[in-house]
């Protein structure tokens, strides 16, 4: 078990290939750091993509309105 100053930590990953590598597995043996895997195609067990999909999900309702709005001032200009 590896130690950050006082406290232990486990590191959670997902299986991106380059968390999966022999180079990252090389890494996290040599340095006795514990692990665990996350199981294939369960993002919701990964608190980081259920933030990033929050985001996602922001981004898409911010482009929406931006396009509705841009769609309007053209609607009214047209008019005039």
């Amino acid at each position: 078990m590896k130690f950050y100053g006082d406290e232990r930590f486990v590191i959670y990953m997902d299986s991106l290939t380059a968390h999966t590598s022999a180079l990252s597995s090389k890494f996290i043996k040599d340095n006795n750091i514990d692990y665990i895997l996350a199981p294939h195609y369960s993002p919701e067990l990964n608190p980081a993509e259920m933030f990033i999909s929050k985001v996602k999900c922001w981004v898409r309702r911010q482009r929406m309105n931006d396009l509705v709005n841009e769609k309007k001032r053209t609607m009214r200009y047209l008019i005039k």
